[in-house]
């Protein structure tokens, strides 16, 4: 009988362009990075908590309207352009970020972002916001 061990050291994962609906397990790949899952079918966030290491994350192109499930995480830059997100909400524990690109979603309101002290980049490109004095903490 031959054991099947999944690669446990695996870094760098690429899971784009494909027609996933829900983030599989991963919690098995503690040494995993880089998730990227752009161009699927996922509507949550989800399944990601045991992945300390991940820092990178790219969730473009889903359907996916709120941010949620990234508590637990350290990332650094977070991809999720294209999605059908309104309102900037659940990112206040990700104090490490410094990438977050929030393009093409249905935001009207800069805010949210209380707790993003290492946030750098932040993409808010063709969404629905008409008026800015200040981005909004």
């Amino acid at each position: 009988m031959q054991l099947k061990v999944p690669p446990l050291h695996l870094d760098r994962l690429d899971l784009s362009f494909n027609e996933i609906s829900k983030i599989p397990d991963l919690s098995v790949h503690k040494h995993l990075r880089v998730l990227n899952l752009k161009s699927n079918k996922i509507t949550l966030i989800e399944g990601l908590s045991k992945n300390k290491k991940l820092s990178i994350l790219d969730l473009s192109e889903n359907t996916i309207e709120e941010v949620k499930g990234l508590d637990n995480l350290n990332l650094t830059e977070l991809y999720l352009s294209n999605n059908q997100i309104e309102t900037v909400k659940g990112f206040q524990h990700l104090e490490s970020l410094r990438v977050l690109d929030l393009s093409i979603n249905k935001i009207s309101k800069i805010g949210g972002l209380s707790g993003l002290i290492s946030l750098r980049n932040l993409n808010l490109s063709k969404n629905n916001i008409k008026n800015v004095r200040e981005i909004d903490y």
